[in-house]
């Protein structure tokens, strides 16, 4: 029996996914309720990322957007509760990659670290007043980035928003699905630094 979650800040959900990943929507939505989805529909990963953000409460302050592949942390509302407190961005996914070890192991002892760049799609939490701010700064731009998480650290970048990650991580990465961005499988080792599991 899912419990009824009631946020602090005010922070309303939604799920971006992939059709055939239908499977991995439940998984999420078995453990965290009947979050709303917004599905590919060939438009590409840019489109679907908007969609599921345009999915925002107006009445919340912030939203977090899951991808398909994310694994929640136990009590994972509540997780989240605890770390956005302010007006920032926030990445619940901190990756496992050789040249940020030093920094995740910094941050362990601190509960995570505040960054000035965005990296990592998995579940991102940005404050709903500037989400139609970012969607029209990438109106009618020609841009050659597949990745949904670097045009948003774009934008943040420019209008001088940091991100914060929690370390543990409060989502982990579901590394058997392939990356939708890199299906060759380059990318082998999509895990959390440390996860909150």
């Amino acid at each position: 029996m899912q419990l009824k979650k009631i946020s602090k800040m005010k922070i309303s959900y939604s799920i971006m996914a992939m059709p055939t990943r239908e499977h991995l929507v439940k998984k999420i939505q078995n453990i965290l309720g009947d979050i709303p989805v917004s599905y590919d529909t060939g438009k590409g990963i840019w489109d679907n990322r908007v969609k599921s953000m345009l999915m925002f409460d107006p009445n919340c302050e912030f939203h977090c957007v899951l991808q398909d592949d994310a694994i929640p942390c136990e009590d994972f509302y509540n997780e989240v509760d605890k770390i956005v407190t302010e007006q920032k961005a926030y990445s619940l996914y901190f990756g496992n990659r050789k040249n940020m070890q030093d920094i995740g192991l910094k941050a362990i002892e601190n509960g995570g670290v505040e960054m000035d760049w965005l990296s990592w799609g998995v579940a991102i939490v940005l404050p709903t007043k500037i989400i139609p701010s970012l969607i029209k700064y990438w109106e009618g731009k020609r841009s050659l980035l597949k990745n949904d998480d670097t045009r948003i650290a774009r934008y943040l970048k420019e209008i001088g928003m940091n991100v914060y990650y929690p370390i543990p991580s409060l989502v982990e990465h579901n590394h058997l699905e392939k990356s939708i961005i890199d299906p060759t499988g380059e990318h082998k080792n999509r895990k959390a630094f440390k996860f909150k599991g």
